[in-house]
C-alpha cells in the first residue's frame, strides 16, 4: 500500500507541475485517492475533485486451467447459469465457427448492423476508429475474434492488450434472432485464446448501463471502481 501510494503521489505531483487544467478518467488500478485528498487538505481547499465514479468488471483468467476441459474449470463454474446455457447451446445446436484475425470489413459490417438493430446511431466515427485499430494491429496491440454461421458473420470482439492485461474495446452481433448467442460464444472462446497467449487479467470495460452491466456480470468478474478527476484551477 505504501509503495502504491508513492507511485500515485508522484503521478499527482506530475499533473500539478505540468498542467493548469486537469480532467482525466483513470482505470481501475487507481484505487487509492489519498494523494489527491491529502493535497486538498494541505492546500485547505478542494483543488482536486472526483467528478464521477463508474465501475467495470475484471476477469481473472488464472481461473481457466488449460489442462482441463473448459466446463471443469473454476472460471466456467463462476459463469452465470444463463451464460453457461448460452455457451452449451452455441456448441451443441448452433455449431458456430470461431475465427481469430483482424478484418476491418467484418468490424464495419457488424458494428453498423448492431446500431441499426438497436435503433441507434454510432456514437463514434467508424472510419477514424478503424484507422486506429489498423495501426494497433500492425504493432500487435489488439486481438480480434469473430464467429460465423455457415457463410454469415455473426459477432465479433476486439481486445487491446499490454503485457498480461487485456481490455475489451469493441464488440457486436449482427442478428436479432432470439436464440443467437454468438456474442457469448465469441467472447468465451476469445478468453480461452487470450489465456493461451499469456493474458491473465481482462477488463470488460464498463458495467454502467443496466443491460450491459447485467450481461457482463454473467461472466463472473469482480466489480472495480474507476474515477474521473478534475481540478478547479
Amino acid at each position: 500500500n505504501t509503495e502504491k501510494f508513492e507511485i500515485i503521489n508522484t503521478f499527482k505531483d506530475f499533473l500539478i507541475r505540468k498542467f493548469e487544467k486537469i480532467n482525466f478518467i483513470s482505470d481501475y488500478h487507481l484505487n487509492d485517492l489519498r494523494p489527491f485528498y491529502w493535497f486538498n487538505f494541505d492546500q485547505s481547499k478542494k483543488f482536486f475533485n472526483v467528478e464521477t465514479v463508474k465501475y467495470t468488471s475484471i476477469l481473472d483468467l488464472n481461473d481457466i486451467d488449460l489442462k482441463k476441459d473448459f466446463k471443469n474449470t473454476i472460471f466456467y463454474k463462476n459463469l452465470s447459469v444463463r451464460i453457461r446455457q448460452q455457451h452449451t447451446y452455441s456448441h451443441t445446436r448452433k455449431k458456430y465457427i470461431f475465427k481469430k484475425n483482424f478484418d476491418k470489413k467484418i468490424f464495419e459490417e457488424i458494428i453498423k448492423k448492431t446500431f441499426k438493430r438497436q435503433n441507434l446511431q454510432p456514437d463514434f466515427d467508424i472510419g477514424s476508429t478503424l484507422y486506429i485499430l489498423e495501426k494497433l494491429n500492425k504493432i500487435d496491440c489488439i486481438k480480434m475474434y469473430y464467429s460465423m454461421e455457415k457463410n454469415n458473420f455473426m459477432s465479433f470482439v476486439i481486445f487491446g492488450h499490454i503485457k498480461e492485461n487485456a481490455l475489451y474495446l469493441h464488440g457486436g452481433r449482427s442478428s436479432d434472432e432470439k436464440n443467437d448467442y454468438s456474442l457469448t460464444f465469441t467472447l468465451l472462446e476469445s478468453l480461452i485464446d487470450l489465456k493461451k497467449r499469456g493474458i491473465k487479467i481482462v477488463d470488460l470495460e464498463g458495467v454502467n448501463s443496466p443491460k450491459r452491466g447485467f450481461n457482463k456480470f454473467g461472466y463472473g468478474g469482480k466489480l472495480k471502481p474507476y474515477y474521473q478527476i478534475s481540478n478547479f484551477a
